[in-house]
């Protein structure tokens, strides 16, 4: 035994970016949205009773009206990060690694602008 490391200092330290903090934090806040959204659409109220007309009522509070989209955008968000490490140790070139990671962001962005337009230009019944 040389007594060095075989690795330097990566080996005993984690390789830990930005993306893997707003990821945990994330999916934090996503807990407890999604835990809000469960307690209100299936255990305060009846789901034998749903319907459009309670959906649109529950969406004639801005409150509601944001946090829905919260939800949905901070999903979105969330999975499209936690795919980065997946794209980036599964493909081994690196053009089509950034056509992928360039198709996911660019497809993250398409349905955040539609979730966006539909939370602003919502009908009420």
């Amino acid at each position: 035994m040389t007594g060095e490391e075989p690795h330097g200092e990566s080996a005993t330290k984690p390789d830990v970016d930005w993306s893997t903090y707003l990821v945990r934090a994330s999916g934090l806040l996503l807990l407890v949205l999604l835990g809000t959204h469960l307690l209100d659409s299936f255990i305060l109220h009846d789901i034998q009773t749903r319907s459009m007309l309670t959906f649109s009522e529950r969406w004639s509070s801005p409150t509601w009206r944001a946090l829905d989209w919260a939800l949905a955008v901070l999903a979105l968000v969330h999975g499209v990060l936690g795919l980065r490490p997946v794209v980036s140790s599964g493909i081994g070139s690196a053009p089509l690694r950034g056509v992928v990671m360039a198709s996911l962001y660019g497809l993250v962005g398409v349905l955040i602008s539609l979730v966006t337009f539909v939370a602003l230009t919502f009908r009420f019944v």
